[in-house]
């Protein structure tokens, strides 16, 4: 399976590249919007939420959104073990690139129980309708979210999106997906 999904992210990086700027800020924009406005969003007291790249939907907004209406926001910080853990932010919070050019915390200010999150969200190179999330590759995220059992949310441009996404029985699927066009439970 790993030769078929090393291929398929292949495929996909090269996808990516083709979306043009307009085209990732309007539906990042519009992704931003629905996430704000849903129960999920609105029910969450503590949000894991990844701090974006270039490449994909942006999650600065909902990160400040989060620190502006009293959420505990937490990013992931990784380890050289393969370990990933969601760190506590505030406004104050200093980044830096980690190894792999990703935004993480200079300080470890708070590491959270995987139990104590209510929401996830999570990015992706792609899912399908059904919740099967084709990640970057490390398997950070699965991992982690094995030990959490909060709900999850994969942000994802419509463009990228795949009916048949190869996975393997240690991945997780993804409860909602949001793309431009809303979020929908997965599987419907």
């Amino acid at each position: 399976m790993s030769a078929e999904k090393q291929e398929r992210r292949k495929q996909l990086r090269e996808r990516q590249r083709t979306l043009t700027q307009e085209y990732r800020q309007s539906a990042g924009e519009r992704i931003t919007a629905h996430v704000l406005v849903s129960d999920l969003w609105k029910q969450a007291d503590k949000v894991f939420v990844y701090l974006s790249m270039p490449s994909e939907p942006d999650t600065s907004v909902l990160i400040w959104e989060a620190l502006r209406t009293g959420k505990q926001v937490f990013v992931p910080k990784c380890f050289e073990n393969g370990r990933m853990e969601a760190v506590r932010i505030t406004p104050d919070s200093l980044m830096k690139p980690s190894a792999y050019g990703i935004p993480e915390p200079v300080e470890d200010t708070g590491i959270a129980d995987p139990q104590m999150i209510s929401l996830v969200i999570v990015p992706c190179l792609s899912v399908s309708a059904d919740g099967v999330r084709l990640g970057h590759g490390k398997g950070y995220y699965d991992r982690w979210l094995q030990r959490s059992g909060a709900k999850t949310i994969c942000l994802c441009f419509e463009q990228m999106m795949e009916d048949d996404i190869p996975h393997d029985a240690y991945d997780i699927c993804m409860m909602y997906v949001t793309t431009e066009q809303g979020i929908r439970k997965a599987g419907q």
